[in-house]
């Protein structure tokens, strides 16, 4: 049995159909030891992008969220309601935070997992992703806040129990009213609720009658990201060495493709009628444009800059 490893594209024989005929053009050819090391390059690679997918997940919840409250707030004061959801603002605005909520929760809960299993429970990989985690909690009190308000949610009744829109007259012009759309839930219901809230009962009871839960989401999606920086440039090491050894085969391609295929073709000439049979592993490396974008543009900086992540 022989074997030819190498990169290539593979494209339909009709873009238009885009039937079971396709063509393989080789564009670099690779050695075992070559294709060997690029699968495990793009395993690292594709395990990072998935925890980067869920945190992205996160970050898409938190911009329906904050897209909602931006669209009802506008719908109410201008009095035009055309293209607002059917859905009554109240449940809508309660799916959005608790799909926040519980995406920051599996994100949190996800990489936690991964990196015991990567590095082993007691590493120090491990050993950091957890203090990144006991930092936002221990000093942030709308981390702590929502941290918790997700059980609560989960248990108790839906997050949100106020949504009014007020007018403020401007004290200059009392002809221009500025609107706002205040979200919150109502603090005593939460101290009186069959809840245990633990520690951040008494910082609870300090609070405002109305808590102000997009407030508190803003603050603790900052915490959120510099948990998820820190994870990243612990990641560092083994993400540029495989970054760089896959963007190291590609510069060897004197083109520019769209989409790159990892391949192993096996050769197969023992039969003794003189037939020869041939078969192709393909793997589309469909992150080798991502291992490039700004999400993994940090991994080529000298100096890591938390802003491209």
């Amino acid at each position: 049995m022989e074997y030819v490893y190498g990169l290539g594209t593979l494209d339909p024989t009709d873009d238009e159909t885009q039937g079971t005929d396709w063509v393989m053009k080789s564009l670099l050819d690779l050695s075992e030891e070559e294709y060997q090391k690029c699968v495990q390059a793009c395993s690292s690679l594709d395990a990072y992008k998935r925890d980067s997918q869920l945190f992205q997940v996160v970050l898409w919840n938190e911009q329906e969220f904050r897209e909602l409250l931006e669209k009802y707030l506008t719908a109410y004061s201008e009095r035009n309601f055309e293209g607002l959801p059917p859905r009554s603002p109240d449940l809508n605005l309660n799916r959005c935070l608790l799909n926040l909520l519980s995406s920051i929760r599996s994100y949190l809960d996800y990489v936690e997992t991964n990196v015991k299993r990567k590095y082993g429970k007691t590493s120090s990989n491990a050993t950091k992703f957890k203090k990144y985690c006991s930092d936002a909690y221990d000093g942030s009190f709308s981390y702590r806040f929502l941290y918790r308000f997700r059980n609560y949610a989960q248990h108790c009744g839906l997050p949100l129990t106020t949504i009014s829109l007020n007018g403020k007259t401007l004290e200059r012009d009392s002809e221009r009213v500025h609107w706002s759309l205040d979200v919150g839930v109502d603090r005593d219901a939460l101290l009186e609720a069959a809840f245990n809230w633990g520690s951040i009962r008494d910082e609870i009871a300090n609070q405002p009658g109305m808590i102000d839960v997009p407030y508190h989401v803003n603050e603790m999606m900052d915490r959120l990201k510099e948990i998820h920086s820190n994870y990243v440039v612990d990641e560092f090491v083994a993400l540029q060495v495989s970054a760089s050894y896959v963007k190291g085969l590609t510069q060897k391609i004197p083109i520019k493709v769209r989409k790159l295929h990892l391949f192993r073709l096996s050769i197969d000439s023992s039969d003794p009628m003189g037939k020869i049979d041939c078969r192709m592993q393909v793997v589309l490396l469909d992150l080798v444009e991502d291992v490039f974008d700004e999400r993994f543009a940090i991994l080529f900086d000298e100096e890591p800059s938390l802003k491209s992540v």
